[in-house]
């Protein structure tokens, strides 16, 4: 009898072990072929240190591998409903997993992410991250600033002062240089900003940065936290981003002219999709029920459909992408963004752009102090000349920025100001290092505010 059960098992193993070789093959390989995404994505962040954000796709390529992976391991189970019962244990507890570690920390969920999460949930993660919401901004007219003292748990190297701006310490005597700008100038992404650079170097300096400001808030900010509150200071630097300050000036005019103020800059944070503004519901439930909207639909801040009429013409155009082979990693660049708007006198938007500068210089000459306008690059114009390819492209973008300082330093030729194209200089560094968060990104990262420091510190005196 004995001899006979052992007979009978054997066999029973000989007939599960015919059948789960291969199947363990066929798993292992899947496995290993849509696992490469990931490896390659994780080896890029450990060799580089690139701070990278997941996309929509990603995210539900991730969502899709596990669940694969689950299918695979259920199969491998020789009774059917023993399998079912794996993988349905597996997916609950990734998902309640998921569920926990998100809420315990929403500082980390990735920034592709929250326009899927119920309305709630993204002012709250619009507040950790330090966006602009009515929670984190105040104002007065048309200048607006953090709450005082504001801390940002996905942020936690920004120091907000009590005038609601990113310095470390409170600066009440004076300041040898102080700092006018909009995002790149505050530089949330960057563990350093200019203000510690300059501070850790013996110089006293004042940040007055902050995201979305255009030249008539710089004009406004300096006049209120500088020149009324009568600040000794030796140096300004006024960051120009042109092609955005170009915008934000004539938004600062549009609004103030029809009677608002700084409360239009605060938006809501953009949301894909109308399942996540139902009620109570599981965060991951949320986006992986929202997802579908991102693909099929193109949609604006708000949440509605955007018909084709409203997109822009850059948006219109076929894409086309140039190579970055660098040391620190390899990367594509759309050369779309390689163009360059044409400003210059007799368009309304320059002449109010001048216009304002002149009244920010003015009052700093009157205030005894040196202005410096620095021409900040974006990140086509700082990665682009290292591309691959497209010499047409990369010649023109090189005679436009060109032309564009020549105009700066022809403009302010007659005044004290002096004009600084931060470009070569970001240009050369980013042949080394990522000097901005990404490379379709143009806000500075720590390595590009320190390139600016150094820059900058040549005109000290």
């Amino acid at each position: 009898m004995q001899f006979k059960l052992a007979s009978h098992k054997t066999t029973s193993m000989k007939t599960l072990s015919s059948k789960l070789p291969s199947r363990r093959i066929f798993a292992l390989v899947l496995m290993l072929g849509i696992g490469s995404f990931f490896l390659r994505r994780i080896y890029e962040y450990i060799k580089y240190g690139e701070r990278f954000e997941m996309g929509p796709e990603f995210l539900v390529s991730g969502f899709f591998i596990v669940l694969i992976a689950l299918c695979i391991r259920s199969a491998l189970q020789a009774n059917p409903g023993l399998a079912f019962s794996v993988f349905a244990i597996n997916l609950i507890v990734i998902l309640l997993g998921l569920e926990v570690f998100i809420r315990i920390s929403p500082h980390y969920i990735p920034l592709s992410a929250y326009p899927f999460l119920p309305d709630p949930v993204r002012s709250h993660v619009a507040r950790l991250r330090g966006w602009h919401t009515n929670s984190t901004i105040t104002g007065a007219g048309m200048a607006y600033y953090y709450h005082p003292h504001t801390k940002f748990a996905a942020k936690p190297w920004l120091k907000i002062d009590e005038h609601g701006f990113r310095n470390s310490i409170s600066v009440k005597d004076g300041a040898d240089v102080v700092f006018l700008g909009d995002s790149v100038t505050i530089a949330i992404d960057a563990e350093r900003d200019l203000g510690e650079l300059f501070r850790s170097q013996g110089v006293s300096a004042l940040n007055l940065g902050m995201g979305g400001f255009g030249p008539p808030q710089y004009r406004d900010v300096y006049m209120r936290f500088v020149a009324d509150r009568n600040l000794n200071h030796k140096h300004v630097f006024i960051l120009l981003c042109a092609q955005n300050d170009y915008s934000d000036t004539t938004n600062y005019l549009r609004i103030a002219t029809s009677g608002g103020d700084y409360r239009n800059y605060l938006g809501k944070p953009a949301r894909y999709g109308r399942l996540a503004s139902a009620g109570p519901l599981s965060w991951v439930l949320s986006t992986i029920m929202n997802v579908p909207y991102f693909f099929f639909a193109d949609r604006d801040d708000n949440g509605n459909v955007q018909a084709p009429s409203e997109q822009t013409a850059l948006e219109k155009e076929t894409p086309t992408f140039a190579s970055l082979n660098l040391p620190y990693g390899e990367f594509s660049i759309d050369v779309r963004s390689f163009g360059f708007p044409d400003f210059g006198p007799g368009d309304r938007r320059w002449d109010t752009l001048r216009k304002t500068l002149h009244e920010l210089f003015e009052a700093i000459a009157d205030n005894g102090a040196r202005a410096t306008l620095v021409y900040m690059p974006n990140n086509a114009q700082i990665y682009g000349p290292l591309s691959e390819g497209e010499p047409a492209a990369k010649t023109q973008l090189a005679e436009k920025m060109k032309s564009y300082v020549g105009l700066l330093e022809k403009e302010f030729a007659s005044t004290n100001v002096r004009v600084v194209d931060m470009s070569p200089a970001l240009t050369e560094a980013a042949k080394q290092k990522m000097v901005t968060v990404n490379v379709g990104d143009f806000h500075l990262s720590t390595a590009g505010v320190e390139v600016v420091f150094e820059e900058l510190a040549k005109f000290g005196e």
